[in-house]
């Protein structure tokens, strides 16, 4: 009993989409006019005609047996003889003459058939034949228009699954990575794949499905009319109260598949999230936990379900409800109208089954409207993202690079995240010398990966600007300047693959020679020469057959090789040891010639190879200038600089 109560507050729940952005207009029209009228129209056309006519199966049935009734039986002259050559004793006036003396006449079952008024034998047979040939016909055609639709169709959603998976890809691709920040990686899959197919596979039956049940309602309609208005009103009356019934199913439908949708959404990211972190998960021993926290999140969307497939059989059972006293009706009716001579016994049969043909196509217009709120959930969350602005775009007019190092300039910048109510960085003015290097040191949240971000413009600052050679990052064709600028994470990224395919990622046309000499500057050629595959060797899924720090130089080695002239590194040398790290400083001399850098960094001897350094501290800066004046002025660089040479010496006594 709970779980139906379950089910039933499901029912009544109103859509709660969590997405905060408002609801595109006319999502399943667009999406559909985009991905399929523009794309095939002349194959969804004929799919469509050929539909229709596949829907009019039980009114060509229904005709027949009405011509088998009228034309070959003959039932109705069948009765007008009997009702002739009937003898009614009540009748004083009768006399009849019976012949009891001539010799008895043998009729045989044909001969009695001749003597009936109407058709002869021959003739009955005849348009028997052609009634059998003509249904034949129409069955093999039913067939024949079956396949077609469904090759039209198919064809169809799969040309438009492909192009609206590769719209979704490049677009997610082009939106920055503050909208990134906003939705987990799960969810954002969930519209390349579940979401699309979702459309898929609803747009195939709603296809089938709508215009040849809708096309069924008008020809089931217009034959009742035609054949007795009168009646045909019992047929409009049962709609009239069904339409009453079905805006309150719709209404709770369309909840459901938007509540369902959402909880898929927010399942699979979550399930993306923890088979992602499963190092995390089995070093927590929360196997079983999450175990039960995947039940717990799935409960809803089976719960769901079922609640979509109860109102759909509800709004069926509903039609069925009154489709069966509305039947009743019409054998009533229709039977007074025969006995009174108004309708043949064949148009009563045609009009009863053009009623029966016209209910069946209106119930399975109901359980379409089911596939129609799942389509248009499913439009809503792809058109979001379609429709989402872009805002690091290129310039309509963009301005050529400067070919030697930049000389960078931050004017009066200020950087907050969405959402945030505090700024991560507030009215920084600095300028790095070409082909000079700058690091950037500060506490934990100071704002150091924030200035790293910005500078190589994954996002733009809410003020200020950044200048390469006295013009504004904005005013450089975007995937040029990506070239320009190179950016190193402090999360190193591997891709599945091999090694120097990870190297070479963003630089395709590069050499083995060029990948080598980029692994050098890195410090990593050597530990690379020690695989049995060398350059070959598989690097698996995220890497993990490298180590913390080998990622960092594997990232490093893929920036160098795309030699930038400006160049950011956010904390690359995080993971190294001491003796790693004082090789890859030397290297920098080399590595970094002809290059204007920023290095974030938290290691004082980092710092001290580097021109400048500038002290962050709650995202304004402390003090700016050369490491060895910073370090007479006994300031935070300074003291930082003591810390952590007190901690060397500490260990070094230990």
């Amino acid at each position: 009993m709970a779980d139906y109560r379950d089910i039933w507050r499901w029912i009544n729940e109103p859509a709660r989409d969590t997405d905060p952005r408002r609801i595109p207009p006319r999502p399943v029209w667009r999406m559909f006019s985009r991905y399929f009228l523009r794309r095939s129209p002349g194959k969804l056309a004929a799919a469509v005609v050929v539909t229709c006519f596949m829907g009019l199966t039980p009114f060509v049935l229904s005709g027949a047996i009405k011509f088998l009734s009228d034309n070959i039986l003959e039932v109705q002259l069948i009765e007008q003889q009997q009702r002739r050559g009937a003898f009614d004793p009540s009748q004083v006036q009768e006399n009849r003459q019976f012949n009891l003396t001539g010799p008895r006449v043998v009729q045989g079952l044909g001969q009695q058939h001749e003597t009936k008024p109407g058709k002869s034998v021959d003739q009955k047979l005849t348009l028997l034949a052609w009634l059998a040939a003509v249904l034949i016909v129409w069955q093999i055609l039913q067939h024949i228009g079956q396949f077609f639709v469904f090759e039209r169709t198919v064809a169809a959603s799969q040309v438009q699954a492909y192009h609206m998976r590769q719209q979704i890809h490049d677009k997610l691709n082009a939106l920055p990575l503050s909208y990134h920040d906003q939705y987990a990686t799960g969810r954002l899959l969930t519209h390349l794949f579940s979401d699309v197919q979702s459309i898929q596979m609803t747009v195939c039956l709603l296809l089938r499905g709508v215009p040849q049940f809708a096309f069924a309602v008008v020809v089931g309609l217009a034959i009742l009319f035609y054949l007795n208005a009168g009646m045909a009103w019992l047929a409009v009356v049962s709609l009239a109260i069904f339409g009453v019934g079905y805006f309150w199913f719709a209404g709770r439908q369309k909840a459901v598949s938007v509540n369902l949708r959402e909880k898929e959404g927010l399942l699979i990211a979550h399930m993306a999230s923890r088979v992602a972190n499963f190092r995390l998960v089995k070093s927590f021993r929360r196997e079983t936990a999450e175990a039960r926290e995947f039940l717990r999140k799935a409960t809803p969307n089976l719960q769901l379900r079922l609640a979509s497939l109860a109102l759909t059989v509800g709004l069926v059972g509903m039609w069925g409800l009154i489709g069966v006293f509305t039947m009743a009706a019409v054998v009533y009716f229709g039977v007074r109208q025969v006995q009174s001579g108004q309708m043949t016994a064949g148009e009563f049969l045609l009009f009863h089954g053009s009623m029966a043909g016209l209910f069946w196509p209106v119930a399975a217009l109901t359980q379409q409207i089911g596939h129609y709120y799942t389509l248009r959930a499913t439009s809503i969350k792809i058109m979001r993202v379609l429709d989402e602005p872009i805002d690091l775009a290129s310039p309509a007019e963009p301005t050529a690079l400067p070919v030697r190092p930049p000389r960078v300039v931050f004017e009066n910048l200020s950087m907050r995240y969405a959402g945030s109510q505090a700024a991560s960085l507030e009215e920084l003015n600095f300028t790095i010398e070409p082909g000079k290097r700058l690091a950037v040191m500060g506490p934990s949240g100071a704002g150091k990966s924030t200035l790293a971000r910005v500078a190589a413009r994954l996002y733009d600052p809410t003020q200020g600007r950044i200048t390469l050679d006295g013009v504004d990052l904005k005013q450089f064709r975007l995937t040029e300047l990506r070239h320009y600028i190179g950016y190193v994470s402090q999360e190193p990224v591997v891709f599945a693959g091999s090694i120097a395919d990870n190297i070479r990622y963003g630089s395709a046309a590069a050499g083995p020679g060029q990948v080598i000499a980029a692994a050098q500057y890195a410090q990593i050629h050597g530990y690379i020469e020690t695989l049995p595959e060398r350059y070959r060797t598989l690097t698996h899924e995220r890497g993990l057959t490298l180590s913390g720090g080998q990622k960092q130089r594997m990232n490093l080695a893929r920036a160098l090789l795309a030699n930038p002239r400006f160049i950011v590194l956010d904390d690359c040398t995080s993971a190294l040891d001491a003796e790693t790290e004082a090789r890859l400083i030397e290297a920098f001399e080399n590595a970094l010639k002809d290059r204007t850098a920023m290095i974030v960094t938290h290691r004082v001897c980092v710092a001290l190879s580097c021109d400048q350094v500038m002290m962050l501290d709650n995202g304004r800066v402390a003090e700016i200038g050369p490491p060895w004046k910073l370090l007479e002025q006994r300031g935070p660089f300074a003291e930082l600089y003591r810390q952590q040479i007190g901690r060397l010496k500490l260990a070094q006594a230990s």
